[in-house]
């Protein structure tokens, strides 16, 4: 009888030479029995996919696929498509884990009979510096009544000042129920580079019958850092945006949840204009941000986003600034903007 884990540990795997042993290192000290773990090399031009076939030769439990550059999601879904697991786990290759994460999540899910286990993460710089977030508003078993009355509020939660203590939409705190994970890719766009995590995580908690939140277990290391790609420029960022918000548009959305989720969606487009504009200040080219609202506004698709703001959304702020001339096509106050936008990146440069 061939041997069935536990947990199927999927890592997707771009330029983390730097970080991946530490990853490696952390899944193979896991204290739960029976777990696999995945490394997806996803064609990354460093060393990493030597130090993947590295600990493969050591450990019978390491498997590696090596392919051609296609995303996140895709080496996410190929890994999926080869774990043998009923659970399934996500590390980012940047980050690492404590040694009982998977045993705590693992023996959880079991025991509830969970489709989707949630632990808490910290926050660690590469200087060791660590800190813990705020403590999440939900803690417990979710199922039935609790999951529309309790846990769909919160985890539908506001991206700005309202974000404290929510859950994070990510799949690296999280194990899910492989026939559920099997799903939603089979209903996702793997073409999709942005918001990723947000789209399967919605649609998995939105497909789950009972969900488990560990809020005092602090378990998965985030790594901060500021040459990660969140920092740097994104090409085509409203095309791969338009691709994100369809998808979380066309969500089976339950009657209990349709009005927390079109808010959350609502607040994430505000965030990600404010986003786009940024993005495009990573350019050289100043006369980019009057293409960008010229890309806006002469597509359809953003019209209901542009024309009526969400409820609690920027406090006064630079962001708000920034999403007011959005709005308002103020093209001479957005170019303002741009100019204090670099101004405070030389002087933060400076001062480092």
């Amino acid at each position: 009888m061939s041997f069935v884990p536990k947990v199927s540990i999927i890592v997707p795997i771009y330029k983390v030479e730097r970080y991946l042993r530490q990853c490696v290192e952390s899944l193979l000290a896991q204290t739960l029995e029976g777990i696999e773990i995945i490394l997806v090399d996803d064609g990354s031009p460093d060393g990493c996919g030597s130090i993947c076939e590295e600990y493969a030769s050591m450990d019978m439990r390491v498997q590696v696929i090596h392919q051609k550059n296609q995303g996140l999601l895709r080496a996410r879904i190929n890994g999926v498509q080869l774990a043998k697991a009923d659970y399934i786990g996500f590390v980012d290759g940047d980050d690492f884990v404590k040694p009982e994460m998977y045993e705590v999540l693992w023996e959880t899910a079991v025991a509830k009979n969970a489709q989707v286990v949630c632990c808490s993460e910290i926050l660690y710089w590469n200087e060791g510096h660590t800190e813990l977030p705020e403590p999440l508003k939900l803690d417990g078993t979710f199922s039935g009544a609790r999951l529309e009355e309790e846990f769909y509020p919160q985890f539908f939660y506001d991206r700005t000042a309202q974000s404290k203590g929510c859950i994070p939409p990510a799949v690296w705190n999280k194990i899910f129920k492989r026939e559920l994970l099997l799903a939603v890719y089979q209903e996702t766009d793997p073409t999709v580079t942005i918001g990723e995590d947000m789209v399967i995580s919605y649609a998995c908690m939105l497909r789950a019958t009972c969900i488990c939140v560990l809020a005092q277990s602090y378990l998965y290391y985030y790594r901060q850092r500021s040459n990660s790609m969140i920092q740097g420029y994104w090409p085509d960022y409203l095309k791969n945006l338009k691709k994100q918000v369809t998808l979380l548009e066309q969500l089976p959305k339950p009657a209990q949840a349709a009005h927390y989720i079109e808010e959350a969606i609502e607040r994430y487009v505000a965030v990600s204009f404010v986003l786009a504009v940024r993005n495009e200040w990573r350019k050289p080219n100043q006369d980019s941000k009057i293409q960008l609202l010229g890309q806006l506004y002469g597509d359809c698709f953003w019209e209901k986003y542009l024309t009526s703001p969400p409820k609690k959304m920027f406090p006064l702020s630079f962001d708000w600034l920034i999403y007011w001339a959005v709005r308002k096509r103020a093209w001479i106050v957005l170019k303002g903007c741009g100019v204090l936008y670099v101004i405070r990146a030389w002087v933060r440069h400076k001062h480092r």
